[in-house]
């Protein structure tokens, strides 16, 4: 849903981060799942100890451990417990002096043996250690099983003197002054959400300081503000507006929806859901792509898009902002049935940023990580058409599928422009862009230790030799130009049962058209096609404004990173380079 304004609403379930409690509340809830086993009875009547298994009476304490407050754990000792009266009484001591009981009380367990559960008797003394439990508590149980008939309820925190306990309605305040402030949904969110972004200038401390300007006479102290049953509970509410690269098309409609007639306002609308719901289509595609590929080994969905570039080196000091610094290029393939992510990365004197570096990472990919038994492709990725929805690109699927008959079937599908969000996108945000990095390498080692679960980034170092002319080997086989318009496609599939031509529509739904891609035979048969062969001999030059930079900033870095600094090309660069330097320097200086 694009952008509007609104106020945060109270729900029940919001999708946050597990609650963790307050302090007493974490301990009370260890406490009852810290029960220890105690030692043997030695029970020599009962032989409690010798009639259960280790692993009978560890299951016991295991159960009894994972019950979810103290109420449910007295029940159930007191399901356990038969309270009935005195048959026969035979004091050991004279009656004047014997402690007489009013009721006898036998203990069981039960075990399960065979799917069947079976009683077993118990001393108390087995029945405290196998529960790691006090007498005085079981004593509890006994007495009001004796008196009332029930298991006893918890009365702590429930007494009438806490003068300073929370009234619903200093509940009511909080929620209300909360609810008071002015949000915005994420741009990304498609249908409607609960979270809601507060704007990046707010925080918490600044809400509660609010609060108490607004409200001085009914004071209460910031941790009751965001108490987990107030802030966390009630509101899904975040900080920041997550405003990126939004949808044009949304923000036009947005304007001309608060500015709209009462006679506008229903087509508005009507034409902004029409275009939420093509947006939508693409994100339900690859939701389908990916649980398809999760129950078919034959098939494989794929995200991949370029990261936005990183800088090296990634230092702190002022001069880093006035100086041009080298580009690091990460293009990102994550697989969607497994989530696996492979990031390829170089830095600008490798290579560029073209259709043939994509092609030549996608075989590399496809060759090297996708499983032989895989017949289908499902392809996600935005309308880039430098990158991506080109010629370059369609003739290379094509060739894929027709000529080295890798795989059957290749479906690429381009979302609308402004509703691009991808798995790529989040993998790159687990990525610290801020941490501190001299050299590519440093970055490599980031990329390595970003994430755990699933699974690591693998992370590919490209070279120059794995760059290929992959324009310059299929041209001969397809037409110059394009037979339709690239930019309005939304759909592409190529098949091996049509060798020369390719499906297309620039609509998610109705009839696909076919245009034609290759040439005819002719009475030559296949036109010869040119190898393979790297497209850079060697490093790419930078310009000479911009060596001068690195060569300044290199001197907040290591020996390591100043001796990779010197060894990067630029334009200009002559064979004299101690020269070179020399005049760098005192360029630099002045």
């Amino acid at each position: 849903m694009a952008e509007v304004d609104r106020r945060p609403e109270v729900t029940e379930n919001p999708k946050k981060r597990p609650k963790l409690g307050r302090k007493w509340e974490r301990e009370r809830d260890d406490r009852l799942s810290a029960h220890v086993m105690g030692p043997s009875c030695n029970c020599s009547r009962l032989k409690c100890f010798e009639v259960t298994t280790v692993r009978e009476r560890q299951r016991l304490i295991d159960h009894f451990n994972g019950l979810d407050s103290k109420n449910v754990q007295d029940s159930m000792l007191a399901s356990l417990i038969e309270c009935k009266p005195v048959a026969r009484r035979r004091p050991r001591q004279n009656e004047n002096v014997a402690e007489l009981h009013d009721f006898s009380y036998s203990y069981k367990v039960n075990v399960v043996r065979d799917e069947v559960a079976l009683p077993i008797q118990f001393c108390i003394k087995a029945f405290l250690s196998v529960f790691g439990i006090t007498e005085s508590r079981v004593k509890r149980i006994r007495s009001s099983m004796a008196k009332e008939g029930i298991p006893p309820t918890d009365q702590r925190g429930k007494h009438n003197n806490r003068p300073r306990a929370f009234t619903e309605e200093q509940v009511q305040r909080i929620v209300d002054h909360i609810r008071s402030f002015r949000g915005r949904q994420s741009h990304y969110a498609l249908s409607d959400t609960r979270r809601l972004f507060l704007p990046e200038e707010l925080n918490l401390t600044k809400m509660y300081n609010m609060y108490c300007e607004q409200f001085p006479h009914h004071p209460c102290s910031q941790e009751s503000y965001r108490h987990e049953k107030i802030f966390t509970c009630k509101f899904n509410i975040a900080f920041g507006y997550p405003r990126k690269d939004t949808c044009s098309t949304c923000d036009k409609v947005n304007v001309d929806i608060q500015a709209a007639s009462p006679e506008q306002l229903s087509t508005l609308i009507q034409n902004k859901e029409l275009h939420l719901r093509k947006a939508r289509v693409f994100y339900d595609r690859k939701r389908a792509a990916k649980q398809l590929a999760q129950i078919d080994n034959s098939v494989a969905a794929l995200a991949f898009d370029y990261a936005k570039n990183l800088s090296c080196p990634n230092i702190s000091t002022n001069d880093a902002y006035y100086r041009r610094q080298l580009s690091l290029h990460t293009f990102n393939v994550h697989s969607l049935s497994d989530d696996k992510v492979h990031l390829f990365t170089y830095d600008e004197t490798v290579a560029k940023k073209g259709a043939d570096e994509v092609c030549s990472m996608l075989l590399y990919y496809f060759n090297n990580v996708v499983s032989a038994e895989v017949s289908t492709l499902e392809l996600f990725c935005d309308s880039c058409p430098g990158q991506n929805k080109n010629w370059t690109m369609l003739r290379f699927l094509h060739h894929l599928v027709v000529h080295q008959q890798k795989f059957t079937k290749i479906r690429i599908n381009f979302p609308i422009r402004g509703h691009s969000y991808m798995e790529c996108d989040r993998d790159m945000a687990v990525i610290n862009q801020k941490a501190t990095v001299e050299t590519p390498d440093d970055w490599f080692q980031q990329f390595k230790s970003a994430r755990k679960n699933p699974s690591p980034f693998n992370v590919v170092a490209m070279q120059q030799d794995m760059f290929l002319q992959v324009t310059n080997h299929v041209k001969g086989l397809y037409r110059a130009t394009p037979p339709f318009q690239t930019r309005p496609i939304r759909e592409i599939i190529f098949t091996r049962d049509h060798p020369r031509t390719i499906q297309h529509r620039a609509n998610w739904n109705g009839p696909f058209e076919t245009s034609v891609l290759s040439k005819p035979l002719g009475k030559r048969g296949v036109a010869q096609q040119p190898p393979l062969s790297p497209i850079y001999q060697e490093r790419i030059p930078m310009t000479l404004a911009k060596f001068k930079d690195l060569q300044i900033l290199k001197t907040f870095c290591s020996a390591t990173a100043q001796q990779f600094y010197d060894n990067i090309p630029y334009v200009g660069q002559s064979g004299d380079e101690d020269n070179n330097y020399s005049e760098l320097s005192s360029e630099g200086e002045d």
